[in-house]
């Protein structure tokens, strides 16, 4: 999200795109245990640095 993760107890705040948004939601839900959710963590991940310009 571009921001430094917060201490225990406080927070941040950060303006964020709705589809970066899911994509956080999205992540944070897969079930990692999964080896074929592996695949699909890295394809989001090389969709958002696509997004951010990073290719």
């Amino acid at each position: 999200m571009g921001v430094e993760v917060p201490e225990e107890g406080q927070s941040v705040s950060a303006s964020v795109s709705a589809g970066a948004l899911f994509r956080a939601i999205s992540i944070a839900s897969l079930d990692l245990r999964r080896a074929s959710t592996h695949a699909i963590l890295e394809r989001m991940l090389e969709e958002a640095e696509f997004q951010r310009g990073g290719r």
